[in-house]
C-alpha cells in the first residue's frame, strides 16, 4: 500500500533544520478533530478493495474487520489502540499527504497521526492556502479550529538575533523562533527547543500526585522509584511489535536544546521538598524529616537529561508506579 508511518524524532530534527534557515517562513499548525473516530471506514475499505497491490486474502481479512466494526460492534470510525487502525489511518491520509507536500508553496510538510505542521516561503495568500488544505482532507475529517495556528517569520537584516518573533508547540516540544542574524556572510536564526508547557504541567502534576501518595502510605522507596521514573529513562516493550524501545525524559525529548523547562521543573521539585509556601510541601514536612526531604533533591530533571540516566523497571512495577497518576 506504500505506507510509511512518520517518525517523530525525524520530523522534529528536520523541522528545526528548516526553521534555522535565514529566509522568510510562514508556519501553519493544524490538528485533525477526532481523527480515528471521523475516518469514513466505508470509503476507506472501498479504496482498499480496488488496490491492485493488496492480495485477495488480505482484502477478505479487512472486509471481516469492517463487518466486525460496523455491523456487530456499531463502532464509528477506526478503534483506537490497535496496530491495524494506525496502519489504515495512514492509508486514509496517503493522498492528502501527497497533495499537500507537493503544493508549490510548501517548503516543509509533516504529519504525525493527527498533528500537522507546514512551512511555506510566506509568499502565498494564507487564507486561500488554508482553504485548499482543508478541502483536501479525506471525507469526514475536519480541522480543530481552536488548535489551528499561523506564524509569520520574517527576515531581519539588522538584528542581533536575540528577540523572539514567534513560538508554537508541536509533538510535545515548544519552538521559540529568534530573529535572524548574519553569521559568516549569511543569515540564520536560532531556535530554542524545549518541552511544551502542557508537558511541563503534566510532569508537575505527577510529582504532586507521587508526593501526595507518600503522605498517605509513607512508602519512601515507592516515592524514590516514582521520581526515578519521572526524571530518568527506561526500556519498555512495545506490545504491537514485541521490541524493546527506550522511553523517558531524554529519550522522548532528545531534540531539546534549551534547559529552561528542566530548570523550571527542578525549581518546582525543590519547592515541594524543602519549601513551605504550598500546602503539599507543608503536608510533606509533617510526614518526612527535613534531612530526608533534602536528600530527595538528588533527583534532578536537568541533570538526568544531561547524563541520560537510565533505570530498570519490571512491567509489574511500572503498573504499580503509574497507578497514582493515571489521569494526570
Amino acid at each position: 500500500m506504500g505506507i510509511q508511518p512518520s517518525d517523530r524524532d525525524t520530523i522534529i530534527r528536520r523541522l528545526i533544520t528548516v526553521l534555522t534557515e535565514g529566509v522568510p517562513h510562514r508556519v501553519y499548525k493544524f490538528d485533525i478533530r477526532k481523527f480515528f473516530d471521523s475516518i469514513d471506514t466505508l470509503e476507506l475499505f472501498g479504496r482498499l478493495s480496488n488496490e491492485p497491490h493488496i492480495p485477495r486474502n488480505a482484502i477478505l481479512v479487512l472486509e471481516n474487520f469492517l463487518f466486525e466494526l460496523v455491523d456487530r460492534r456499531q463502532i464509528v470510525g477506526l478503534p483506537r489502540g490497535i496496530q491495524l487502525s494506525a496502519t489504515l489511518s495512514e492509508y486514509a491520509m496517503k493522498d492528502f499527504d501527497r497533495f499537500v507536500s507537493r503544493l508549490p508553496e510548501v517548503y516543509f510538510y509533516a504529519r504525525y497521526v493527527d498533528d500537522i505542521v507546514i512551512v511555506t516561503g510566506a509568499r502565498e495568500d494564507s487564507v486561500q492556502f488554508e482553504r485548499r488544505v482543508k478541502r483536501a482532507l479525506p471525507t469526514g475529517l475536519r480541522f480543530n479550529s481552536t488548535k489551528t495556528k499561523q506564524i509569520d517569520i520574517p527576515v531581519q537584516y539588522k538584528s542581533d538575533g536575540l528577540a523572539i518573533v514567534g513560538d508554537f508547540d508541536y509533538l510535545g516540544y515548544n519552538f521559540s523562533i529568534h530573529e535572524t542574524k548574519r553569521v559568516d556572510h549569511r543569515f540564520c536564526r536560532a531556535i530554542d527547543v524545549t518541552l511544551a508547557p502542557r508537558k511541563i504541567r503534566r510532569l508537575k502534576s505527577r510529582v504532586c500526585r507521587a508526593v501526595a501518595n507518600f503522605t498517605i502510605n509513607g512508602d519512601k522507596q515507592l516515592l524514590e522509584r516514582r521520581l526515578q521514573l519521572l526524571t530518568g529513562n527506561y526500556n519498555l516493550r512495545d506490545l504491537p511489535t514485541g521490541r524493546l524501545r527506550n522511553v523517558g525524559l531524554y529519550c522522548n525529548y532528545r531534540r531539546a536544546n534549551s534547559s529552561a523547562a528542566l530548570v523550571e521543573l527542578d525549581s518546582f521539585l525543590r519547592s515541594i521538598f524543602v519549601g513551605d509556601r504550598c500546602s503539599l510541601a507543608r503536608r510533606l514536612s509533617f510526614t518526612m524529616p527535613y534531612p530526608t526531604r533534602r536528600s530527595f533533591l538528588r533527583f534532578s530533571f536537568a541533570k538526568s537529561f544531561e547524563d541520560r540516566t537510565f533505570y530498570n523497571f519490571r512491567a509489574s512495577e511500572l503498573a504499580k508506579l503509574t497507578l497514582c497518576w493515571r489521569d494526570a
